[in-house]
Parts: C-alpha cells; sequence; structure tokens
C-alpha cells in the first residue's frame, strides 16, 4: 500500500508529501525496503536536491539495507544532471566497493554526463 501511495505522490510530483508518507511508515509497523528507498530517492533526484539523496543512502546503510543497481543509476544520472560528477564518480567507485557491477545504463549515465560538460576526455 505504502509503495502504491509513493508512486502516485511520484505522479503527481509531491515530493516532501511523499517522504512525510515514508517517514510514517514505521508508525503503521512497515520497515521501508529498497523499492520503497528507491522511489524517494528517485523522485529527489528528480527535484535536482541531492543532498536528500546522500542523506537518505546513508539512511539505508543504518538500517541494513543496502542500494541496488536502480539506487546507484539514479543517483548517478541525478548526481550527472546538476553538473556533479565527481559525487557521480564516487558512487561508482562505492558501487565497484560494494560488488555491485557497472553496467551499460551505468556507464551511459556518466558518459552522458561527462559529454553535457564538455569534458570528453573524462568520458573516453
Amino acid at each position: 500500500m505504502f509503495k502504491v501511495i509513493l508512486n502516485l505522490c511520484r505522479e503527481a510530483k509531491l515530493v516532501n508529501e511523499a517522504l512525510g508518507v515514508f517517514r510514517n511508515m514505521r508508525e503503521f509497523c512497515c520497515r521501508p525496503d529498497t523499492t520503497s528507498f528507491n522511489i524517494i530517492i528517485r523522485m529527489f533526484c528528480e527535484k535536482g536536491d541531492m543532498d536528500v539523496v546522500l542523506v537518505l543512502m546513508k539512511e539505508m546503510d543504518l538500517v541494513g539495507i543496502y542500494p541496488d543497481m536502480i539506487t546507484y543509476i539514479v543517483s548517478i544520472k541525478g548526481f550527472c544532471q546538476m553538473g556533479h560528477l565527481e559525487d557521480a564518480c564516487g558512487l561508482v567507485k562505492l558501487m565497484h566497493d560494494q560488488g555491485c557491477v557497472m553496467n551499460v545504463v551505468a556507464y551511459y549515465a556518466l558518459l552522458d554526463g561527462f559529454c553535457k560538460i564538455g569534458d570528453f576526455d573524462k568520458g573516453l
């Protein structure tokens, strides 16, 4: 039920309301999982609020939930769209350290980010 509500908030672009719903899940004895974190992280990436994304990713770690490929790709895209390529590269390193192997979508997001800022050498 919470995932449906979170997705509805995402469709309506109600980012703060979705975060409120997300934060209240525990009151109903529901523990957020990777999917619910991914919905919220995607919303803040789309909004361009990458500081909240970093907080949410740290929160995932604190509650023993590990980011998956979707978490990483959405976050890498978000950082690249904001022009924060060093942060995106940091996520790539974190992915590798946690045993998550880059795929073509993650590479494309990073390459697209470098090309958008005109840093073709790093893109190569």
